[in-house]
């Protein structure tokens, strides 16, 4: 068992000069190490904190726009209702003008149709009475009728 104390002791002791030559840079890397993990840590919290922050702004310029969206929404709603009343209003307004024109252009259609009935039937009725009248009167009546007639239109006047 001796020798395996001896080894044993030899080993411990080569780890121990090991270790108290290494103390000195590994204890620095530890120390190094832990400055790099604190100030990682700090600064991730720092974003966060900013991370948190421009969430904050961000959330509250969406509940703007939010807002600008309904009361832009309501004003459109607004235009399109006014531009419907104008819309209706302009068509009540034509609809009375083009009612209006009708009457008036059915009135002049009718004072026309009737004034051309009634000189067409006057025409007709004048027609007819010298029809009438030209076979009531005897031959003799008639050329005499005649020549007085081309007498006037000739200017002899003479009777």
């Amino acid at each position: 068992m001796l020798k395996l104390i001896l080894p044993a002791i030899h080993l411990f002791g080569l780890v121990g000069f090991i270790l108290y030559k290494t103390k000195s840079p590994f204890f620095q890397f530890m120390k190094d190490r832990q400055r790099d993990i604190s100030e990682g840590l700090n600064k991730s919290k720092t974003q966060a904190a900013a991370a948190t922050e421009r969430k904050k702004e961000i959330e509250a310029k969406l509940a703007t726009l939010e807002n600008q969206k309904a009361m832009i929404g309501k004003e459109w709603e607004e235009k399109r209702i006014k531009q419907a009343q104008a819309v209706q209003e302009s068509s009540a307004r034509v609809i009375s003008q083009t009612r209006r024109e009708a009457e008036q252009n059915r009135v002049a259609l009718e004072t026309g149709v009737a004034a051309e009935t009634l000189s067409d039937f006057k025409r007709a009725v004048l027609v007819r009475a010298m029809e009438k009248i030209q076979k009531s009167l005897s031959p003799e009546i008639q050329a005499r009728l005649q020549k007085q007639f081309m007498n006037e239109i000739s200017g002899g006047g003479a009777r």
